[in-house]
């Protein structure tokens, strides 16, 4: 087995054909250790026989994948829980919640720093939401109003489901405050 190993970000397409949701943002609990995490945190070995994730704490098997002709074994006797994050219901931040304004505010900073960056293309960038990500949690505030830097895969998901969302059915608040309330939600 090659020694080199992926963040759990590599399960996603695996974890996906079994589950019907996006399963690198719930957590997980190492029975060995005890840490918890994100999924995406898991050390994943992709070159073993099927797909293996261990713990980056203490390097216990997690979680095993294997695919077969016809069908996929998923072994999660390594874990104690996974526990799904339940959909946001961005009601539960109150707009009035001064954490709304200082993450809108990022949000405006980031898409005029964005739109700078890429204004060559006018702005035009498909993979916005990795840099919305990248930027949100490495040159900005955010971190510290959410109390910890989030899952970055865990936010480009949410990044982009927030604007699927907002094109879709636009709510009657600014785009920053709708992103905002739901980013401060999913990081209750």
């Amino acid at each position: 087995m090659s020694m080199r190993h992926h963040d759990g970000n590599a399960l996603a397409g695996s974890l996906r054909e079994v589950f019907a949701v996006d399963l690198t943002s719930a957590s997980h609990r190492c029975p060995d250790c005890g840490r918890r995490g994100a999924v995406a945190t898991l050390r994943v070995y992709l070159d073993a026989p099927g797909t293996v994730a261990r713990c980056p704490g203490c390097d216990a098997v997690i979680l095993r994948f294997v695919r077969g002709p016809g069908r996929a074994w998923l072994d999660l006797h390594g874990t104690v829980e996974i526990a799904l994050p339940e959909e946001m219901d961005t009601d539960k931040v109150d707009a009035d919640d001064p954490r709304v304004e200082r993450v809108a505010a990022l949000l405006r900073e980031a898409a005029e720093t964005h739109h700078r960056v890429y204004r060559i293309a006018d702005g035009d960038d498909p993979d916005w939401a990795s840099w919305y990500a990248d930027w949100l949690i490495r040159l900005s505030e955010l971190p510290d109003i959410l109390g910890a830097p989030p899952v970055r895969s865990a936010l480009v998901y949410l990044l982009v489901r927030l604007d699927k969302e907002y094109t879709t059915t636009p709510p009657d608040e600014p785009w920053e405050s709708y992103y905002a309330r739901a980013m401060l939600a999913a990081n209750r």
